[in-house]
């Protein structure tokens, strides 16, 4: 029953999709993208390896995997798919694979032409995304299954009862070949409902991958300019409009700080208003110039975020007044301290980082400030907490190689 429902559902989310892309550009991207996608190739490889991201985040999580994908497997064919438009229409070239395509939705005869063409004999998923006509497909034509940085928590619906639908995600678990998972709570879970046998505890790739990001960062001379003669810089990452009010705020009670704020949603309507509301003398990276007297620097562009917090004393992650703080860990390997709103735990990154004593969670205009000033105060010793943690967490990638090529 429960296939048949999933199937159905998964019938009406597609049809939503069609009427919804005449509105909305991201989606009508994901439409287009999806027409008339061939999977096969006429090159000669050993083999076909996929790995599959459901958006950008997850490709920067399974970065370093892909990354070494490639040197264990020099020969095969390395495919890479998305779900999002986001992340595909981000990372259609990176050419540290050989294909880019979307993901097709999860329906049965998609699926099936999909996995046939593919001919994959490895298929890896960076942290979620439980397609059962992919998994299923996947599994009867022979293909190694790995799910890779997974988590699971007691609330979600592998554990439920069975006759709430338990028993029908159970079920896709056992397509995987290996589950990798980050911590040692996802393993006793889903032991506790039978997986003991294919799961492995290895860690989260994203830790090799922001280690990595401070060996290839990019130097950014305008931005070098402006953090030049700082008391103090704070870089302020994919910051939302109620991160932005309670920044301006800060920025209206201390006037000596520079902020470098990359906000997550770029608008030229969105970008000027922060800019208005700051009070400040502000220069935006796309101008190229920057402006005399400037104390606010705002990243109008994609693609920075993660070299930039080498500028800062500080850091504010956003997302916490939302649906939850983006990623802390691109700031943590600087050594820097970090700030980030209420909503973040279901982050086991941000729930260590803050019992390291590395990071705060504030509510406020004034709990801001004050782990401003705090922070500020001991910036080198809890910096080094910061990067300590990133440090001693490295190695996922090695784990995961290993465990299926040795």
């Amino acid at each position: 029953m429960y296939r048949v429902l999933y199937n159905l559902s998964i019938a009406l989310f597609v049809g939503l999709l069609y009427v919804v892309q005449f509105f909305n550009a991201k989606v009508r991207k994901m439409i287009v993208g999806r027409r008339n996608q061939h999977y096969s190739t006429t090159l000669s490889y050993t083999k076909t390896i996929c790995v599959h991201c459901a958006s950008l985040g997850e490709f920067e999580q399974g970065r370093s995997l892909i990354e070494a994908l490639r040197v264990h497997n020099p020969k095969a064919r390395l495919v890479l798919t998305f779900f999002s438009a986001s992340g595909y229409e981000i990372r259609k070239n990176y050419d540290g694979v050989d294909a880019v395509y979307y993901l097709p939705f999860d329906r049965p005869r998609k699926v099936k032409k999909f996995v046939r063409e593919l001919g994959a004999e490895e298929f890896y998923i960076i942290k979620y995304e439980y397609w059962y006509n992919l998994l299923k497909e996947l599994n009867r034509s022979g293909c190694k299954i790995y799910l890779v940085s997974a988590i699971f928590r007691e609330n979600s619906t592998f554990f439920r009862s069975s006759m709430r639908g338990g028993a029908f995600y159970r079920a896709m678990l056992g397509y995987f070949t290996t589950i990798f998972v980050q911590d040692n709570n996802s393993k006793e879970l889903l032991e506790s409902i039978g997986c003991a046998d294919s799961v492995v505890v290895a860690g989260d790739t994203r830790f090799d991958r922001v280690a990595q990001v401070t060996k290839s960062a990019k130097q950014i001379a305008i931005v070098e300019d402006f953090v030049r003669g700082s008391e103090l810089t704070i870089v302020c990452g994919s910051t939302w409009g109620a991160d932005e009010e309670l920044l301006c705020e800060v920025m209206k009670m201390k006037e000596d700080w520079k902020f470098v704020v990359v906000p997550h949603e770029i608008s030229q309507g969105g970008v000027e208003r922060l800019i208005e509301n700051s009070g400040r003398v502000a220069t935006k990276y796309s101008e190229g110039v920057l402006r005399d007297g400037s104390t606010l620097f705002v990243v109008d562009t994609i693609g920075l975020l993660s070299s930039l917090y080498q500028y800062g004393e500080l850091a504010y992650i956003g997302g916490g007044f939302g649906v939850g703080i983006h990623n802390t860990l691109e700031a943590a390997t600087w050594g820097v301290p970090i700030v980030f709103g209420p909503k973040y735990e279901k982050f086991r990154e941000a729930r260590e980082l803050i019992a390291a004593g590395a990071a705060r969670s504030i509510s406020s205009a004034d709990e801001l400030l004050a782990a401003f000033e705090n922070f500020a105060a001991e910036q080198k010793v809890v910096g080094a907490k910061a990067k300590t943690y990133v440090e001693h967490n490295i190695g996922a990638t090695s784990k995961i190689i290993s465990s299926i090529y040795n």
